[in-house]
């Protein structure tokens, strides 16, 4: 058995590596099994992410979010886990989400919910506060993150939200395990890999940075690798 992935992204052509600037993930089995995409449109004043992908129309200027299903069979679960992941919202407004994440057992969230360029958080705050009111939501760090000026508040409101603050630790979750990761010089945490690849289960790891993941994770045991 697997873990069904849904995505919501705005569009384009599919990476195997997603970089900043959308909501979304990248995966270790890149390709496998079944996908499915969900178009909605979200009401006004929703964030301003763009479809750009050749296969869409969008009407004018109006945004669309997307949500991309991928399957991954590990053969370590003994029944189906559906994780939703969304990243990349920059404190962007984030309601129209919701409809696309109902029916997810759990939230993985790769970074970037702040906005470095504004230095807000207000938003990015607000929605893991009421995405771990709805489901478990687990959280890692991203850029954006890491180059707020009031780094410290912002860490205490994370830890406030009732999400998984990962930064380099892990946690269980079911038959799985949800760990997340960042460059350890940067983050002045520990370097957690060691330990977690050694776990039983099925291993979930957070990475921001595709490149970092290529860099310094590629080779380690995970099974299931998800970028911003």
């Amino acid at each position: 058995h697997g873990a069904r992935l849904p995505v919501s992204r705005n569009a384009r052509p599919p990476e195997v590596a997603v970089d900043r600037g959308r909501s979304g993930g990248c995966f270790d089995g890149w390709g496998r099994g079944a996908v499915e995409n969900r178009h909605l449109e979200p009401p006004a004043g929703a964030a301003s992410l763009r479809a750009r992908r050749s296969d869409l129309t969008p009407k004018g200027d109006a945004p669309l979010r997307i949500r991309t299903c991928y399957e991954l069979h590990t053969g370590k679960l003994t029944k189906p886990v559906s994780f939703g992941v969304v990243s990349d919202l920059h404190d962007e407004p984030y309601e129209d989400l919701w409809p696309l994440l109902e029916d997810c057992d759990a939230l993985l969230v790769p970074g970037d919910v702040v906005n470095r360029y504004t230095q807000t958080f207000d938003r990015g705050v607000g929605f893991l506060r009421d995405a771990a009111r709805r489901m478990p939501t687990f959280f890692s760090l991203g850029n954006h993150e890491t180059k707020m000026q009031s780094f410290r508040t912002l860490m205490q409101a994370l830890e406030s939200t009732g999400a998984e603050i990962l930064v380099n630790r892990y946690v269980p979750f079911g038959e799985c395990w949800i760990g997340g990761w960042y460059d350890p010089e940067i983050v002045q945490k520990p370097d957690c890999m060691d330990e977690f690849e050694k776990l039983p289960g099925c291993r979930v790891l957070l990475c921001h940075k595709p490149e970092h993941h290529l860099k310094y994770l590629r080779s380690r045991d995970v099974d299931l690798a998800v970028a911003g």
